[in-house]
């Protein structure tokens, strides 16, 4: 019987108990399947991919939106102690200029 070949980048582990490593390895790793799930998605077509990975794909939007959504509004705070309106009502009276006011370091932490 030839030995079994399986596709570049597979690793097979045997288990102790069973020599057959298509069944499984002691991770309970199931070659057969993960061959036959890669073939499966390689014949996908790019319809049949966005029906079949809905989940992943409203995951992989709201968790790259929720990272540049951080970012902007670390952005945005910033411009928000420039206006003359938000320094007048959370900051104090600066001694340095007569008239302008200052947003403390206290009160934005």
């Amino acid at each position: 019987m030839a030995p079994k070949t399986y596709p570049p980048g597979v690793q097979v582990r045997l288990s102790n108990t069973n020599s057959d490593p298509e069944v499984g390895s002691s991770l309970g790793y199931d070659v057969r399947l993960a061959l036959a799930t890669e073939k499966s998605e390689e014949e996908m077509t790019f319809g049949q991919a966005l029906k079949t990975d809905r989940r992943l794909i409203w995951y992989s939007l709201g968790f790259s939106g929720t990272i540049i959504m951080e970012g902007y509004g670390l952005a945005l705070i910033n411009y928000f102690f420039s206006y003359p309106v938000f320094q007048q009502q959370f900051g104090e009276p600066s001694l340095a200029k007569p008239g302008s006011f200052e947003v403390r370091l206290a009160e934005i932490s």
